[in-house]
């Protein structure tokens, strides 16, 4: 039996849609004067988790991480409803309250009979710059 706790938010996700955006060859990140074509937002159930100024966490390279938080969703839940969160989408809001955040990275988690379980999208603040969508 796969474990099936998780504390769930309604998160509203505007995702990128990489297909219709020109990006720049070079450097990854739509072309000069342009933003990231994206889809219709999409609320989804997540598991939310802040990351407070003091709990700076070294990586192996010495420098503290980079996120502000993660959301944590059930890899079920979103094979259910057929989607995957990626670099760049945006985080609009959390539990009905207003957000900026951009996602960073996903990466999968809570690996159990050899398949992941869970899927983590890490988050920070969004700034106001195209950030680019390459892994």
């Amino acid at each position: 039996m796969i474990p099936q706790r998780m504390n769930t938010v309604a998160v509203v996700l505007s995702r990128i849609d990489k297909v219709s955006t020109p990006v720049d060859a070079d450097f990854g990140s739509p072309e000069k004067g342009r933003d990231f074509a994206r889809y219709t937002d999409v609320s989804v159930a997540a598991q939310v988790v802040y990351r407070k100024n003091s709990e700076e966490q070294n990586s192996l390279s010495g420098d503290p991480g980079a996120s502000d938080g993660h959301l944590t969703f059930s890899r079920v839940y979103l094979d259910g409803i057929s989607l995957m969160p990626s670099k760049g989408d945006l985080i609009k809001s959390i539990a009905g309250f207003p957000t900026n955040f951009r996602v960073t990275e996903v990466r999968p988690s809570g690996h159990l009979r050899g398949v992941y379980n869970l899927v983590m999208a890490y988050f920070e603040q969004n700034p106001n710059t195209n950030p680019s969508i390459r892994r």
